[in-house]
């Protein structure tokens, strides 16, 4: 329930921002300070600029945030009070381009400095949103006394990893309530946190392996075998089903194209073959589909016959799922994927996935998954193929 408020919130707010920047909201401009990227800091900037509301598109919101600069133990700090019981309060920070890392580092999140008076935890949301039209959500749970905050993941919408150099805003929440009114935290500062940046390659002559972005696929397949070279998913390659495909396999092959477009931003072509297999591209089909041949390393690999089974084929030049039947097809599509997760951690931006041939099917066909909804409620089991986007 708390996720689903929070992802709400931040898709409101990203586009009640787009309405604010087209007529330019006062931003704070990231500096350089002792090493760190600071995007605000409330003993250089002025709290003016950030942008306290209720929350309108919920219905009855009338929480709104109070702000005021202050100095406390020889500090400048930002205070935010409250006013109103309902909805949720938003206060606002929009910032300019950050600077670019320093070679051989790269952005990971941000770090918020907040002090709190109380000692139940309050709860307030950051909601950080990005100029590639995505965004990031997290909750935090403030302590008694000053504190460093770190936001460097949380729910978010979009299947790649933020770029945290294309920061636009972060926006601070807090939900109504019983004790909304009482609630009084400092925000002293915000900055970009920098790490180094995970080397592509094992340095000349280092002999420890370069473990970064290793392979955990789950649930583990029966068999993996890596190969040499790398597919290159950041190209305009072309989709292929059989002619004879039927409309189950090529409403496989559009949820396919459409989540291989969220991690590349490229569309790609939908074309038929009829009896061999393409060379180049990537090809989704069932087992008996097509002869296997064009592969080279001398055909496609053995086909998984057992039901909801499947092979992939990951080659320079192509890539080749087969599926033993319908699911099967689809479950190898959700390991393709999670192999484009692996291959979007690394630093590169060609999206490069190891070459590897993948078998699997599941040990039994009817799998369940238990739900805990609450405490005081019966849970709920479901088969598993009822619940999209399962895998084992």
């Amino acid at each position: 329930m708390t996720r689903n408020i929070f992802s709400c919130a931040a898709l409101l707010a990203v586009a009640m921002g787009a309405t604010v920047m087209a007529a330019g909201p006062p931003a704070f401009v990231p500096h350089r300070d002792d090493g760190a990227v600071v995007l605000f800091d409330a003993a250089r900037d002025s709290w003016e600029k950030v942008r306290n509301y209720t929350a309108r598109w919920i219905n009855g919101s009338d929480l709104r945030p109070r702000a005021r600069g202050l100095e406390k133990n020889g500090e400048r700090w930002i205070e935010f009070t409250f006013q109103g019981s309902r909805g949720m309060a938003c206060s606002t920070f929009y910032f300019t381009p950050p600077p670019e890392p320093e070679k051989g580092r790269q952005y990971k999140g941000i770090e918020l400095i907040i002090d709190c008076d109380r000692d139940d935890y309050p709860h307030i949301g950051v909601q950080v949103a990005f100029t590639d039209q995505t965004q990031l959500t997290r909750e935090l749970a403030l302590e008694r006394g000053t504190h460093a905050y770190l936001v460097d993941s949380g729910f978010r919408r979009a299947k790649r990893p933020p770029r945290w150099e294309l920061i636009r805003y972060v926006m601070l929440t807090l939900r109504g309530g019983r004790r909304a009114a009482d609630m009084t935290y400092r925000l002293r500062r915000i900055a970009l946190r920098e790490i180094p940046a995970a080397a592509s390659e094992p340095a000349e002559g280092d002999q420890v392996p370069d473990l970064f972005g290793e392979l955990v696929l789950l649930p583990e397949p029966k068999e993996v075998r890596r190969e040499r070279g790398r597919f290159i998913a950041n190209r305009p390659w072309p989709l292929f089903v059989s002619k004879t495909a039927s409309d189950r396999t090529r409403r496989t092959a559009e949820l396919f194209a459409n989540r291989y477009e969220q991690f590349t931003g490229l569309r790609l072509a939908r074309r038929e073959f009829q009896t061999e297999l393409p060379t180049t591209g990537i090809v989704l089909r069932l087992v008996g589909a097509a002869p296997g041949g064009g592969s080279a390393r001398g055909g496609a690999p053995e086909a998984v016959s057992r039901a909801q089974g499947y092979t992939l084929l990951a080659e320079p030049e192509r890539i080749v799922i087969t599926g033993a039947d319908e699911p099967g097809l689809y479950y190898g599509t959700v390991t393709f994927f999670q192999l484009m997760r692996h291959a979007a951690k690394r630093v590169e931006t060609d999206l490069a996935i190891p070459c590897v041939t993948i078998r699997d099917w599941p040990d039994t066909l009817h799998r369940l998954v238990r739900l805990e909804r609450s405490t005081r409620t019966h849970s709920a089991i479901i088969p598993f193929e009822k619940i999209e986007g399962s895998t084992t």
